[in-house]
């Protein structure tokens, strides 16, 4: 059977009430949710400006400050956006016309007719009217799929088949797993250092002569700067904080003053928020039918404000390891103006040179598994310390990695918490610091490396091998 013949016998065996989008549900799925859609924003900005952040502002703890912004934001929004029940609608199908819609009004109007008198004219009326609509919906969706295949892209044409479900489809989360026992497999450490690898690898560090440059210290930053990390932010994923980026964005020269309060205590005293360590993590499956927990990836969901705080930090040690050569001229993942696409370029220029030289090339291609959940934490700061990190800055991002917990969240079932006690968060913004930690572990003349993977390459003449 032909892709297009494929997809017609496949649109022809949907029931006609799927491209109906007037029609009823008789058991429809209702979502309980906070809807910013119409809300009144004169009167929302009007109200956050009288909004007292004193006890924010007084509060001696990073904790207890966070607690109360959230309070009085969550206090805010009530008021003007109310928590309420909505009726999930399924989208209309694309190839529904007006002039099918009219004809769908006379049908369900013949149908009144006939149920409120069963007569033998009203049915045929309704008949007519029934089978008219689904010939007008059958013809519809084969002109439909057919304009869709032909002449398109294969990208598109793929794209469309597989958004009527033929084709591989794209992986989904089965409901059907034990939460807890998924969220302990992603909590375990996958490899523990030895003890005496360990204790070797930090004396190791503890040796490396600093860099010839000035120290890394965290600086505050202004109103102007946390407002172009919040806009650099484009994730709209909430975190187990409930607290989205449209709500901050929504009341951004109001809420400026308090975030930048917040952000600088950070900075100043060297703590992370306790309630932004905790993320919600949406497992994804690696393959199309995960028999095994190793068969998931872990993506972490982080509060909008941590990833906002994560950002700059993040630039700030961005800028240091760049400006001052720290970071080897290998590396790809994590930095601006580099990719894939530049780790390929470069082992392809290199062996293209080699073959030039007559030279034959050998390629050591290296996949680290559970690479960003089996960091360890002292090695970490360990070689931030080797890097020229201040003790104060060292604190903060000791602050940042220690103490974290994690659940499984999906469709409004959750996992109990798990504390972790390795590994950087799969999802965050501070991602750099994985990067960090390559420096030392893969600096070597010959080695491109992305995000987990390395390739190991060398040249040498037949003769030398």
């Amino acid at each position: 059977m032909s892709t297009l013949t494929e997809a017609v016998a496949k649109a022809d065996a949907e029931p006609e009430s799927n491209a109906d989008p007037e029609a009823g549900d008789d058991s429809p799925q209702r979502k309980t949710t906070t809807t910013l859609t119409g809300i009144n924003l004169e009167a929302l900005r009007r109200d956050a400006v009288h909004i007292d952040w004193s006890v924010v502002i007084d509060a001696d703890r990073i904790d207890v400050k966070v607690q109360e912004f959230q309070r009085l934001i969550f206090q805010l929004y009530d008021a003007h956006a109310p928590i309420k029940k909505i009726r999930l609608r399924h989208a209309p199908a694309p190839w529904i016309t007006q002039d099918i819609r009219d004809a769908m009004l006379k049908r369900d109007s013949a149908k009144r007719r006939y149920n409120k008198c069963s007569s033998d004219i009203n049915l045929g009326r309704y008949k007519y009217w029934r089978n008219f609509c689904s010939r007008l919906c059958r013809d519809a969706r084969r002109r439909h799929i057919h304009n869709s295949i032909v002449g398109s892209s294969p990208a598109k044409t793929w794209s469309f088949l597989r958004s009527l479900g033929i084709g591989k489809t794209s992986n989904s989360f089965s409901g059907s797993v034990d939460l807890n026992a998924l969220n302990v497999h992603f909590s375990s450490v996958p490899v523990t250092l030895d003890a005496s690898v360990k204790a070797r690898t930090l004396g190791h560090l503890n040796d490396q002569p600093r860099p010839l440059c000035s120290s890394f210290q965290l600086t505050t930053v202004a109103e102007e700067d946390v407002k172009k990390h919040i806009l650099a932010i484009t994730s709209t994923a909430v975190g187990n904080d409930d607290i989205s980026s449209r709500m901050i964005s929504l009341l951004l020269p109001q809420l400026l003053p308090i975030l930048c309060h917040i952000f600088n205590y950070s900075l100043v005293n060297s703590c992370f928020p306790s309630a932004w360590k905790r993320a919600n993590i949406i497992p994804l499956p690696k393959v199309s039918n995960p028999t095994s927990f190793s068969n998931f990836r872990p993506i972490s969901l982080l509060p909008y404000l941590s990833k906002v705080l994560e950002h700059i930090v993040h630039n700030q040690l961005s800028s240091y390891l760049t400006s001052n050569s720290l970071l080897s001229p290998f590396q790809s993942g994590f930095r601006s103006g580099h990719s894939t696409v530049t780790a390929l370029l470069k082992v392809t220029d290199d062996i293209r040179l080699a073959m030039e030289d007559k030279s034959l090339t050998i390629l050591t291609l290296l996949d680290f598994s559970s690479a960003f959940n089996s960091v360890d934490f002292d090695v970490l700061l360990a070689i931030l310390r080797s890097l020229n990190v201040s003790p104060l800055a060292l604190a903060w991002f000791e602050s940042y990695l220690r103490g974290r917990s994690q659940r499984i969240h999906s469709d409004d079932v959750s996992s109990d918490w798990c504390d972790l006690g390795a590994g950087v968060p799969q999802g965050g913004v501070l991602n750099i610091l994985f990067d960090v930690s390559e420096i030392i572990v893969y600096k070597a003349t010959g080695i491109v490396f992305t995000i987990i993977d390395v390739n190991c390459f060398n040249e040498a003449g037949v003769m030398d091998l």
